[in-house]
């Protein structure tokens, strides 16, 4: 077995206001389709946050953007 493989950083809890920083940061880099998980890990400035842990989260936030349905509009 690999080492660099089983030497993973501990699972993380997105808190909301994480999460909340997370947007933010992702928003000030034009969305998510143009935000780079380096760009918003160097933006949130956080202790302990690893690129893994941005590059998921921003994959699984890209996937909820992309499912996610249309706000009806006001005229129906």
């Amino acid at each position: 077995m690999a080492r660099g493989r089983s030497m993973r950083a501990p699972r993380m809890r997105w808190t909301s206001s994480l999460h909340a920083q997370f947007v933010h940061a992702v928003e000030l880099l034009g969305g998510h389709e143009r935000a780079t998980p380096k760009s918003v890990l160097e933006l949130m400035d956080v202790k302990d946050l690893t690129l893994a842990h941005v590059k998921s989260h921003l994959q699984m936030f890209r996937a909820h953007k992309t499912t996610e349905k249309p706000a009806a509009s006001p005229g129906n």
